[in-house]
């Protein structure tokens, strides 16, 4: 066992491993962060959760005997739509952990690496887009809540069986001696950096004032997209582990 080193990840043998896996990796988190951790700002213009708010300030007005100041309105309504949101992303928790257990599942069944990944990768290139531009035009829609639980619990399946996926690969394509310098490159470079950067770009286009829920979610289909065609179009020259071992 030698000392490690990042030049290591770019030379001889490596270069190709590290080049495509870094965009790889950092397609999965633009995914989540460009689109899917978008959805609380998103739900805050929708039709019903504006509703139950102005009804939450509504009841406590009628139970109050001197007039709700401003800031209390603002304080009823930011509450209660942080409990409507949270009902709903909790889909979005319950479908990443059914991903996670459902790549473990079809890591038995299939030895090919590239098939796994793609199995979650190519729907999540027409899922997640069609999803946020489907939400960004239904917002007005006080029936549409149901169908975005489902929708976001989908997208999150199809996105955090990928992070799972990547925990498993980056190991058996890197020497045993970069095992923790080739997972670092590309949980730092490539995760926190280039693929939360999808998140930065979604808040860029979208600005607006007044805030535009609608828009938030149409950038950020738009940004999601182009995160889930790169990966896509990578996957073809992705490198094929020789051995599920973890030896030298």
């Amino acid at each position: 066992m030698r000392r490690p080193s990042i030049a290591e990840l770019f030379g001889t043998g490596l270069l190709k491993t590290t080049v495509v896996l870094t965009p790889m990796f950092a397609t999965s988190y633009g995914i989540a962060s460009g689109a899917v951790q978008q959805l609380p700002q998103i739900l805050s213009g929708h039709a019903q959760i504006v509703a139950e708010g102005q009804a939450a300030v509504e009841q406590v007005a009628e139970a109050s005997d001197a007039p709700l100041s401003e800031g209390r309105r603002k304080q009823i309504t930011a509450n209660s739509r942080d409990e409507t949101v949270a009902k709903i992303t909790i889909w979005q928790e319950i479908g990443g952990l059914v991903g996670r257990f459902l790549l473990a599942a079809l890591t038995v069944r299939i030895v090919r690496r590239r098939t796994r990944l793609r199995i979650f990768q190519l729907p999540d290139l027409i899922f997640v887009p069609l999803l946020f531009w489907w939400i960004s035009t239904s917002l007005g829609n006080a029936e549409s809540l149901v169908n975005i639980k489902t929708g976001i619990f989908i997208a999150a399946l199809l996105t955090v069986a990928q992070f799972s996926f990547w925990g498993n690969y980056i190991p058996r394509v890197f020497p045993l001696h970069l095992h923790g310098t080739g997972e670092s490159f590309a949980a730092n470079i490539s995760g926190r950096i280039i693929g939360t950067a999808a998140a930065w770009l979604t808040l860029t286009f979208w600005a607006a004032t007044p805030p535009d829920p609608g828009k938030i979610a149409l950038v950020g289909a738009v940004v999601a997209g182009l995160y889930c065609l790169v990966g896509a179009a990578l996957s073809f020259i992705m490198i094929e582990p020789e051995s599920e071992t973890l030896d030298e």
